[in-house]
């Protein structure tokens, strides 16, 4: 016998009706109906810790740079003196001053964030990628697909610096998949944004709030007849996945800036995947 999990709900149901698709599953507890499911989808939104900054962990990209002895001290000087007046980053302050090489400073983040790198892009394989998530979806999240493991359930992904950690989990906790980041150059990525910028690509829900979430997220559930539901929050973004025993699907939702106090996108945008 299956009992609500909503503490004012309770109510509960056979365990073969259940097995049947009764009611629904969120984070492998049982709700009994949508109001229970949308309340406590709610509350997990809330709980989840909010993601708005990612920090380098390893060392300043320029002590590495002098340690590794592809730049002088005294370049250095010279590049931060010329970055207060700029507010470009660093690694790209250095390349524009012609002190260091773009594959220079790529090593360099990649060895300060302790990651992989690419030093070249393969478009016709990136296009051919669309498990678990959709183009369109990674893009929003700020990756793109560039090789996939489908028996070890890896995804290999380009992003450019600093690596946003907190996306890369919110996809394993969805999906159940390990997105593998490899860094990127800013003229790659740029190159990468336009090679996938295809017309037509559906973008990310536009909702107010957590519970504005929640409540189309049940919707949708019901609509769909979805009876799991598995989601994670990482500022400005709700990812969704939403299954039953024939299908899944994953949503993406973008919560309004005012109301988050999230990093702002220039325009809230739809990314449901099939």
């Amino acid at each position: 016998m299956a009992r609500c999990n909503s503490d004012d709900c309770l109510r509960w149901r056979p365990d073969v009706l259940v097995s049947r698709g009764a009611g629904y599953q969120l984070e492998g507890e049982w709700y009994c109906s949508p109001g229970c499911l949308q309340e406590a989808a709610s509350q997990q939104l809330s709980d989840q810790p909010l993601a708005q900054e990612w920090p380098t962990t390893g060392p300043r990209i320029g002590s590495l740079l002098v340690h590794q002895k592809a730049l002088s001290a005294a370049s250095l000087r010279l590049a931060l003196r010329s970055q207060e007046v700029t507010r470009l980053p660093l690694g790209r302050q250095l390349e524009q001053m012609g002190l260091v090489s773009r594959a220079t400073v790529l090593r360099a983040l990649s060895t300060q964030a302790g990651v992989s790198y690419l030093a070249a892009i393969d478009l016709s394989q990136i296009r051919s990628i669309t498990e678990p998530l959709t183009t369109a979806t990674l893009r929003e999240l700020g990756l793109v697909a560039v090789g996939v493991s489908a028996d070890a359930q890896i995804l290999k992904v380009a992003c450019v610096a600093p690596v946003r950690w907190p996306v890369l989990r919110a996809i394993n906790r969805v999906t159940g998949w390990t997105a593998e980041p490899l860094l990127v150059s800013d003229s790659d990525w740029q190159q990468l944004m336009i090679a996938l910028a295809e017309k037509g690509q559906s973008q990310a829900i536009p909702v107010t709030d957590v519970e504005d979430a929640a409540a189309l997220a049940t919707k949708l559930a019901h609509e769909k007849r979805a009876h799991e539901v598995t989601m994670a929050r990482v500022d400005p973004f709700i990812l969704v996945r939403m299954e039953n025993r024939n299908r899944h699907e994953h949503l993406l939702m973008h919560l309004d800036v005012d109301t988050s106090n999230a990093v702002s996108k220039e325009e809230p945008c739809l990314a449901a995947s099939m």
